[in-house]
């Protein structure tokens, strides 16, 4: 394991320089730091495109007749609201679950 890594983990990043000398600690730092970012760039990017591709599982017929007009609006919006609050992952009858139509 990475003696950086081991040495962040246990909190002790004041001692990287005195066990690594600054410019080693300094190199290494940058290395992780950049492997760290390319991550979490990449974590992000993933998670834009699963949002991208993901279809609304509601479809306004789904809540009619029991409700019309504003109603049906209000309740769209509100199962929308809670789908996205829980990252997209409701399905159909989760959704008609929360709004009491299931």
């Amino acid at each position: 394991t990475d003696l950086v890594v081991e040495i962040e983990q246990a909190g002790l990043v004041g001692n990287i320089g005195a066990r690594l000398g600054r410019d080693e600690a300094a190199r290494r730092g940058r290395r992780n730091r950049r492997l760290l970012v390319t991550r979490a760039l990449a974590q992000e990017a993933a998670q834009v495109a699963r949002g991208a591709h993901a279809d609304f599982p509601l479809k306004p017929a789904d809540l009619m007749p029991v409700l019309q007009g504003p109603d049906l609006g209000r309740a769209l919006a509100r199962a929308q609201a809670h789908w996205l609050d829980q990252d997209l992952r409701p399905t159909r009858g989760d959704l008609l679950a929360f709004l009491g139509l299931a």
